[in-house]
């Protein structure tokens, strides 16, 4: 899979986690009921707007897992910018037929694409 990581200004990186901060944390079991609506009939636009919360909640993950790859070989916003690309992708992907549980699921992804953004970048090199 092949990322186009944008060029993101320093000072909108600085927005966008100020944004980030100020979106309102979720409890676990909040969280897995949302997963499990994901799995249970519905409308498009219900399990739409699951989808959306479940995105929106988790993107303080997606920047503390960056975080962990400061300076590997990609800017913190690349790293973000991969990380949010799977963050989306397990959370699309996402059928209850893992061994893990959902939030286990997705740091899971968000980190396998964040290392392949990584990978990537280095045969680029």
């Amino acid at each position: 899979m092949r990322l186009k990581l944008i060029g993101i200004e320093e000072k909108q990186l600085k927005d966008y986690i100020v944004v980030t901060s100020k979106i309102k944390d979720i409890s676990n079991e909040k969280i897995s009921a949302l997963a499990e609506k994901l799995l249970k009939d519905g409308s498009k636009s219900e399990k739409d707007a699951v989808r959306r919360t479940l995105i929106e909640t988790n993107l303080k993950l997606v920047i503390k897992i960056a975080a962990r790859y400061r300076g590997a070989g990609l800017t913190f916003a690349a790293l973000i910018v991969a990380g949010n690309s799977g963050l989306i992708k397990a959370v699309r992907g996402y059928n209850g037929e893992e061994s893990r549980g959902f939030m286990e699921h997705v740091a899971w992804m968000i980190e396998g694409v964040i290392l392949d953004a990584l990978i990537e970048s280095k045969r680029e090199a």
